[in-house]
């Protein structure tokens, strides 16, 4: 009979094999079981590595010619105020009634002379027309003048002889004062015929010419010089430059009082017309009433031949009905043009720098963001829904994470919670350029050499 030793001997050595074999087992695939195991201490430890590597500051090095390559241009950051607008289309058009200027015929007669034509620069008493009469009116109007005036001197001749008559008593007072009379007649006839001819183009010399008997044959129509109302600040100081718009005379035409001769123009002060929808009617009345500036993007005008409009912009009203067909309704802002001369051909002509029809985008403002931070929109990156900025120290540039309050087109408005210190200089545009650097150099894991003081600056390692 077999001991029994060998046997339990072998079981031992089998079993302790068992048991090591396991171990390295476990031990080698410890990745897999270990998190299904104890989960939330393996869990915070990646949260706590994950803290640690976001607690890194978020730099990037520049060369001065990488910046300058960039365009970038720093600004140090500081509180402000910035304005949420809403959008509204609009239009440069005419105003009604003072931007065109019609010239019409103030007698009949035949045209003999034109001194202007279209796109002509005219002022205040430049020549237009010639006109040779054919106006009875004006021709029986001059011979009243005439005679009214020859019997006033008449009538005071006869006042001079017989005055010293009356003195000495050989004719009564009551014939001297007949007379007075009749010469007060007739100056209220003078007075009343000579206001007439004005009205139809006659001069003070033409008009003087008339008195000594030699009556006008033919009267130059001129520029006249249209009076600007002073009760509204868009009317004060109109430039009076007057071009020929449509000119509807030809030599040899005739034409009858009253009938249109040329139109002028003076694109001095013009409108901006809005169109708007009845749900925004809110926001533009109390802009109107606030007298709050709104902003004209002229969407159709460059800066490099004007420069910078200095002008502001206030709505001067809305209008009280609504278009049936595109259900918008319209509101007026006063618009101020600017101009410039030139000759050619022995002609003067006019460019100015608004014209009727060019289209616009009015920004009206409807909420005021007060202890904000404002940035051009391009100096903030996005990544899902994080945001970020870069300041400036030398040729660092530090990226942080910030809040956005609200964005447009152009600016992005930044909450002051404590993620930029005051002062501090941001970079004015090229953030997606810097975002795209900073993930190059992180990936490639040659982070700048820096360390960051307890002020948040930023400097090289000593």
């Amino acid at each position: 009979m077999r001991s029994a030793k060998p046997i339990l001997r072998l079981k031992f050595i089998s079993g302790t094999t068992i048991i090591l074999v396991a171990c390295v087992i476990a031990f080698v695939s410890r990745r897999h079981w270990l998190p299904h195991v104890f989960p939330r201490q393996q869990t915070n430890q990646n949260d706590a590595h994950e803290d640690h590597v976001s607690d890194k500051p978020q730099i990037i090095k520049l060369s001065s010619q990488a910046q300058s390559n960039l365009g970038l241009t720093t600004e140090p950051a500081a509180l402000t105020t910035y304005w949420k607008k809403t959008r509204i289309p609009g239009v440069v058009a005419e105003r009604a009634g003072l931007t065109d200027q019609t010239v019409s015929a103030p007698f009949s007669g035949i045209i003999s002379q034109i001194y202007a034509t279209e796109g002509d620069l005219l002022q205040p008493g430049n020549k237009l027309v010639t006109l040779a009469l054919l106006d009875e009116a004006s021709q029986t109007r001059q011979a009243e003048l005439y005679r009214a005036t020859r019997e006033t001197q008449l009538l005071r001749q006869e006042i001079e002889r017989i005055g010293k008559l009356v003195e000495t008593g050989v004719i009564p007072g009551k014939r001297l004062i007949e007379l007075q009379q009749d010469v007060a007649r007739q100056l209220t006839a003078i007075e009343i015929t000579t206001e007439e001819l004005q009205r139809r183009g006659f001069t003070s010399d033409q008009m003087a010419e008339v008195t000594r008997g030699q009556l006008v044959k033919s009267v130059d129509i001129v520029v006249p010089s249209f009076k600007q109302s002073a009760d509204s600040a868009e009317n004060r100081d109109q430039t009076q430059l007057y071009e020929v718009q449509t000119l509807g005379a030809e030599l040899g035409m005739q034409i009858e009082a009253g009938e249109n001769i040329m139109v002028l123009a003076n694109h001095a002060t013009l409108y901006i017309r809005g169109h708007a929808f009845k749900h925004e009617a809110q926001n533009i009345a109390r802009a109107a009433e606030n007298h709050w500036p709104v902003e004209i993007d002229f969407t159709e005008q460059t800066d490099i031949l004007w420069g910078e409009n200095p002008q502001s912009f206030e709505i001067r009203h809305l209008s009280n009905s609504i278009d049936p067909l595109t259900r918008t309704f319209d509101f007026i802002i006063p618009l101020r043009n600017q101009h410039r001369t030139y000759s050619k051909g022995g002609s003067e002509f006019v460019l100015w720098r608004f014209r009727p029809g060019e289209r616009v985008t009015i920004e009206v403002p409807v909420e005021k963001l007060d202890d904000v931070i404002v940035v051009p929109q391009n100096a903030v990156v996005h990544e899902g829904p994080e945001a970020y900025v870069f300041t400036q120290n030398g040729n660092f540039f530090n990226r942080l994470p910030v809040h956005i309050l609200y964005q447009d087109r152009t600016h992005a408005v930044i909450a002051n919670d404590g993620s930029i210190t005051l002062g501090f200089y941001l970079a004015q545009g090229s953030a997606s350029s810097l975002n795209r650097v900073f993930k190059s150099q992180s990936a490639s894991g040659t982070r700048p050499d820096v360390h960051v003081h307890a002020d948040g600056t930023v400097h090289e390692a000593h």
